[in-house]
């Protein structure tokens, strides 16, 4: 992997942590996506303003 400059840095990163986040079901919470542990109802972070 190449990597440019900061802004192609910042974009290879931005993709490789949708996948992390939105895709790749981790062991810990189940095989759960941490998203899909962030946004269940009743979640800690529910009514938290930080965007996803």
């Amino acid at each position: 992997m190449v990597i440019a400059s900061p802004l192609n840095a910042r974009q290879k990163l931005s993709i490789y942590l949708t996948f992390y986040n939105q895709e790749w079901p981790h062991q810990s919470p189940g095989y759960r996506t941490p998203a899909d542990v962030y946004h269940q109802p009743g979640s800690a972070y529910e009514d938290t303003t930080f965007p996803p």
